[in-house]
């Protein structure tokens, strides 16, 4: 049998002088892979948005070698890893459904591709995050099919997708826990109950590092857990800082309340207590309801 062969090619600064960073060929290979393992789950029948691993034989079923990397190139070659598995098609459906969902997302980001769920969307979405900031495109191009291309127009289309196909929510808590890398930018909101972990655009940048350690009211597309209420991530498509009481000091509080300080022992001691053993039994009372 004979293997068809993915072609993967990346172009932009990132791949440029004939080279490709390694953590960014890491970066894409991951994405990839993680890609096809989710369409297969998805073909199967099961949605892949869940957290924890995935079933052992849809990894074995989709695993990919790297067998060549063209010399003074950014050219990938990836082919199936090992012996033809039982589900010796299900690597070429996944691959075939992932490239023409690519195609069909752009035309229609509304409409979710055969195969396709919104943890295929999401992984993609992390995939395309360098486009703009480093690579100009990802062409992927498989044995029998046209090639895609993953540039500026598919990531807005997979941003439209993923606004789509998720619940508008928003969040007051806590800003905290900035991480501002090249490819995803994010940040954590700090909520009474638990924390939410959340994604931004680099124009958000700004006004994130300005209202770090303050209480802040954020709004976007949300990924739910699956009790259906808690945020899983929330994609900030606004975000803003809340007027916040700022803390005095004793001396200003006594300034403010023009408290004077006492000139005699005897100005502590209140009217004297009568009664108190009446007052006891009240007490008692109530405790004993």
């Amino acid at each position: 049998m004979v293997l068809r062969q993915l072609i993967v090619t990346v172009r932009g600064d990132l791949a440029g002088s004939k080279r490709l960073a390694l953590s960014e060929l890491a970066r894409i290979a991951e994405g990839i892979q993680g890609g096809l393992e989710r369409v297969a789950l998805v073909l199967r029948g099961r949605g892949s948005a869940s957290s924890g691993r995935r079933p052992q034989d849809v990894v074995d079923a989709t695993r990919l070698d790297l067998v060549d990397f063209e010399r003074g190139s950014s050219k990938l070659v990836l082919e199936r890893h090992g012996p033809v598995p039982l589900f010796e098609m299900e690597l070429d459906d996944a691959i075939e459904a992932l490239l023409q969902g690519i195609a069909g997302i752009t035309k229609a980001p509304t409409e979710l591709p055969e195969g396709w769920d919104f943890g295929v969307i999401a992984g993609l979405s992390e995939l395309t995050g360098s486009i703009g900031g480093g690579v100009d495109s990802v062409e992927i191009g498989f044995e029998g099919l046209p090639p895609v291309v993953l540039d500026a127009t598919v990531k807005k289309a997979l941003k439209a997708a993923r606004r789509s196909s998720t619940e508008w929510r928003r969040v007051t808590g806590r800003l905290h826990m900035g991480d501002f890398p090249l490819v995803t930018l994010r940040c954590r909101i700090d909520l009474p109950e638990w924390s939410v972990l959340c994604e931004f655009e680099s124009e958000l940048r700004p006004r994130i590092l300005s209202s770090m350690d303050r209480v802040v009211v954020a709004e976007g597309p949300a990924e739910l857990q699956p009790d259906g209420r808690r945020i899983r991530l929330l994609r900030i498509e606004m975000i803003e800082a809340l007027a916040e009481q700022t803390p005095r000091s004793v001396e200003e509080l006594v300034e403010e309340q023009g408290v004077r300080p006492i000139s005699k022992d005897d100005a502590l001691v209140g009217e004297p207590v009568d009664d108190f053993d009446e007052y006891i039994a009240a007490i008692r009372s109530l405790r004993a309801e």
